[in-house]
């Protein structure tokens, strides 16, 4: 992108003058706007007691997985946008809750669909079978599932067994990317390959430091 403004500066809590740059975040414990191009948490604008004089600084809001705008914080900020441009990205426009006409009441029609992506190499889907069960589970509690991948990150035989997958394709010479949904998974995984000797292993995770994740990222 090319802009003809000048870069956006701010000020320290000791008066200092920094660069933001095009480019503006709010979330978290990045708090500054440059109010050309601002990536935004959702949940602090709706935290935000002047969202409202905020937003109309916009001429376009672009809402990333539109299909949250179906719940009360979300449609609640995209309610208050005034722009001229709102267009929202979501992979489910439909709902199983049927809630999809709030989502298309606040963004609008569906204006474009993407195509599927054609790659030049195979995709195989290759299916695991584990012997993990924990039936005393409660299927009416909304909270089993925080306590279901709890008990699936820590079950050995079923972590060997991923581990046995990973050790096959590094033995022909691939780049794997392991994803998974709890830190002390890493640290099963980490562990695991550090005593199988595979040294090339790379951890990213919400606790990694922003200069070892721009490393790993951009390594050669």
């Amino acid at each position: 992108m090319t802009f003809e403004e000048a870069e956006a500066t701010r000020y320290t809590p000791s008066g200092r003058e920094r660069v933001i740059g095009y480019v503006g975040q709010y979330g978290g414990t990045k708090k500054w706007l440059s109010k050309l191009v601002d990536v935004v948490m959702i949940q602090s604008l709706f935290k935000l007691e002047n969202s409202q004089s905020l937003l109309d600084e916009y001429e376009m809001m672009i809402v990333d997985e539109c299909h949250h705008v179906s719940a009360l914080m979300f449609e609640k900020v995209v309610a208050q946008f005034r722009g001229k441009y709102l267009y929202g990205l979501t992979a489910t426009p439909e709902r199983k809750n049927g809630h999809e006409p709030i989502v298309f009441q606040r963004i609008g029609e569906i204006l474009h669909t993407a195509d599927k992506r054609e790659t030049d190499f195979k995709r195989q889907l290759q299916l695991r079978f584990t012997s993990f069960a924990h039936l005393e589970i409660e299927k009416t509690k909304a909270s089993n599932f925080i306590q279901l991948s709890d008990w699936i990150a820590t079950d050995s035989a079923r972590n060997q067994l991923i581990l046995k997958d990973i050790l096959a394709q590094v033995a022909e010479g691939r780049n794997i990317l392991v994803l998974v949904n709890r830190i002390q998974q890493i640290d099963v995984f980490e562990k695991l390959l550090k005593e199988k000797e595979v040294d090339d292993c790379y951890i990213i995770s919400g606790k990694t430091k922003v200069r070892e994740r721009e490393r790993v990222y951009w390594r050669r």
